[in-house]
C-alpha cells in the first residue's frame, strides 16, 4: 500500500484472524480440506473461519494451535507474550507470588485466555462481555 510520495504504508495493515489462519495453513502446506479433516469438521466450516464469516469456538482454537504446533499468540495475532528480560516477579521469600500481585507473565497469560474466549463469542456476546468487564472495573475502582 503506497501513500502520496511513494511511502510504503503496508506495515499499517494489521492481519485479521482469518488472514492469519489462511497464511498459517498455507505455510504448513495444507489444503482447507486437510485441515478440516484433521479437525473433524466440514470443509465449509473451516472455510468460513478463513473468510471471516464465523469465528471458531475456544475448543477449536485449542485444536488449531495443536494442529499447527504454534503458540496462541501466533494464531490470535496478539503481542501478549512479554519479553522475558522485561518480566519482574513480585515474590515472597518462599518463592510464591505475593497475594494480589501478578507477574507480567501471569498477566499476559490471563490476557491471552481472555482474548481467546472473547474471540470465540458472537458479536452480541462480545458486547455483553465488554459491558460486564467495564462494570467489574468500575466496581473495583469505586472500592479504592
Amino acid at each position: 500500500m503506497e501513500a502520496k510520495g511513494g511511502l510504503d504504508m503496508s506495515y499499517l495493515h494489521e492481519e485479521t484472524f482469518s488472514e492469519r489462519l489462511k497464511r498459517i495453513r498455507i505455510e504448513h502446506g495444507m489444503t482447507q480440506q486437510q485441515v478440516a479433516d484433521e479437525l473433524s469438521i466440514h470443509r465449509t466450516t473451516y472455510t468460513y473461519y478463513e473468510l471471516g464469516r464465523s469465528s471458531p469456538p475456544r475448543e477449536m482454537l485449542e485444536r488449531l494451535v495443536k494442529l499447527f504446533h504454534i503458540p496462541y499468540d501466533t494464531l490470535l495475532g496478539s503481542q501478549l507474550t512479554p519479553n522475558p528480560a522485561d518480566i519482574q516477579f513480585s515474590l515472597h521469600s518462599n518463592g510464591a507470588s505475593a497475594p494480589g500481585s501478578y507477574s507480567a507473565l501471569e498477566s499476559a497469560n490471563n490476557e491471552q485466555k481472555i482474548l481467546a474466549v472473547f474471540r470465540s463469542l458472537d458479536q452480541i456476546r462480545q458486547k455483553q462481555a465488554i459491558e460486564l468487564l467495564q462494570k467489574l472495573a468500575d466496581d473495583i475502582h469505586g472500592e479504592r
